[in-house]
């Protein structure tokens, strides 16, 4: 079940709900909301509250002295926060991947310069 979270400290969150008790709720990869106006219009868009990884949930256990209210998210809510945790995925492993052929890269550099010559170079 997605949830919208409204913490203490002013902080709006979405994310899965996993656990809920008196003393504590479990979240998984949980994500800010920030309200602002654009083009004089009232627009909403999420950022990290803490990193993600495309690998692997992230489940964060939050105190429930500290929230002020936990409501299931609507539809078109569940909806946002899906395809935002899918485009932060997706751009998680192509950075990677980008990452992966750049040190590919040095490498081959680094053993063509190697075997090229036994001779130092100084490069300007």
């Amino acid at each position: 079940m997605i949830i919208i979270i409204k913490l203490s400290s002013g902080d709006t969150l979405l994310g899965k709900q996993f656990y809920k008790s008196n003393d504590r709720i479990t979240i998984i990869d949980p994500l800010k909301m920030e309200f602002i106006n654009f083009h004089d219009a009232p627009a909403m868009h999420s950022t990290f509250w803490i990193p993600l990884s495309s690998k692997e949930e992230i489940s964060v256990d939050i105190d429930m002295s500290h929230v002020i209210i936990s409501v299931e998210a609507p539809e078109d809510l569940e909806d946002f926060y899906k395809n935002s945790i899918e485009s932060i995925k997706k751009i998680e492993d192509g950075a990677e991947h980008k990452k992966r052929i750049i040190e590919e890269k040095v490498k081959n550099a680094i053993k063509g310069i190697t075997r090229t010559s036994n001779t130092i170079y100084t490069v300007h």
